[in-house]
């Protein structure tokens, strides 16, 4: 941390705002709000350790918003992807957002998932027959999530790693689509997949060539409620 505190500190700065605005520009908070208490916070960290180490401790506050606010704004503005470039996906990248899956949590750990990852164009076309997964023959690879048949549970934890797959995804860059609309014996079948699995979905992964469309979502006053149920 030795760099932080030396002269170059005040140009870091500069680099770590400009992120910091960046971010506060799409997020879906009031800015100002942010700024207001960034400002108030530096004004304490300046009369308690003067201009010599202020520097380092201001970093820090501009880096913990970067972090906080990025994993936010991957969440929210997060879509689904159906079209795709051409490019590649790098192995350890691929590995990262199985790595996301695997870290998930599962009742008593269980972990009653399997993922079966199809780089195979001539799977992938096979597994386009359907009419809402005809775009799976064009995706870098697509993930057939598997959920153990006998554990009621599984279901929900499996959709838990693949969600997690889809974020970390989208982190990375890189655009994914669920997809239900397909028939569950057929796939088994192609797959060999043994009668004690569900599968749970496809989800297709790749670059992005489309720009995700802004989505209307229901306000949180028609889908939440404290304390009791709407539902009377």
């Amino acid at each position: 941390m030795k760099w932080i505190l030396d002269a170059k500190g005040p140009i870091t700065i500069g680099i770590v705002r400009t992120s910091v605005d960046r971010m506060l520009a799409k997020a879906a908070i009031k800015a100002a709000t942010v700024k207001a208490f960034v400002r108030s916070t530096f004004l304490i960290i300046d009369k308690l350790y003067g201009d010599e180490h202020a520097h380092f401790f201001r970093i820090m506050i501009y880096c913990s918003i970067v972090i906080i606010m990025s994993l936010v704004d991957v969440v929210l503005s997060r879509r689904s992807i159906r079209r795709y470039t051409k490019k590649e996906i790098p192995r350890d990248v691929l590995e990262k957002i199985l790595e996301a899956g695997r870290q998930a949590p599962s009742a008593a750990n269980r972990q009653p998932w399997h993922f079966i990852v199809i780089t195979d164009n001539e799977i992938k076309k096979k597994l386009s027959q359907w009419q809402l997964s005809k775009f799976v023959k064009d995706s870098a690879f697509t993930i057939v999530g598997c959920a153990y048949a006998d554990d009621y549970l599984a279901l929900i934890d499996t959709s838990i790693a693949l969600q997690n797959m889809v974020i970390a995804a989208w982190a990375l860059g890189i655009g994914s689509c669920w997809i239900a609309g397909f028939e569950e014996d057929k796939a088994k079948q192609m797959l060999s997949i043994h009668e004690d699995w569900r599968v749970i979905a496809l989800i297709t992964f790749g670059y992005p060539a489309e720009k995700p469309r802004v989505i209307q979502k229901k306000l949180l006053d028609e889908i939440v409620s404290y304390n009791k149920t709407p539902f009377e």
